[in-house]
């Protein structure tokens, strides 16, 4: 049951920030400040994002939102697999329908059984770092629950 949440959530939260973004909100702008959406105290699931942009042309803003969908691409991806095998992805490889939208170079970091980071570059955007995050709270079997 946490685990569909999760995966909802996800699910939600990348068509909410693809529709306001969409729609011109100016809070859907991640640019100029970091998101996080904070740690779940429901499913203990927390997902935060970072970029820095330093060129801010219309085109370098435009290819930025891309490079920031498809992180959140990312973790749906990633949400997806959890879902089926309890575990992170340790390579793009192992998500065979995530395509990167953008053409950035996106890796995978720190991955482990709580979480994992990714980081995305574009050669067209140098200096520039998108970074996505998922932490999970590692699960606690109630007291007095046989094991």
């Amino acid at each position: 049951m946490r685990l569909a949440i999760s995966v909802l959530v996800a699910a939600t939260a990348v068509l909410s920030a693809r529709t306001a973004s969409a729609q011109g909100n100016p809070r859907a702008d991640s640019l100029t400040r970091p998101l996080s959406s904070g740690m779940s105290s429901t499913t203990g699931y927390a997902y935060t994002r970072r970029s820095h942009l330093v060129q801010r042309d219309a085109e370098s803003q435009m290819r930025a939102r891309i490079i920031e969908q498809d992180l959140a691409a990312l973790r749906l991806a990633q949400d997806i697999y959890y879902a089926n095998h309890l575990a992170y992805a340790t390579s793009l490889d192992q998500l065979p329908k995530f395509r990167a939208a953008s053409g950035a170079v996106i890796t995978l970091r720190d991955v482990t059984a709580t979480g994992w980071t990714a980081e995305a570059t574009h050669p067209s955007l140098p200096g520039s770092t998108f970074v996505g995050q998922v932490t999970r709270a590692e699960s606690v079997e109630p007291a007095g629950t046989p094991q």
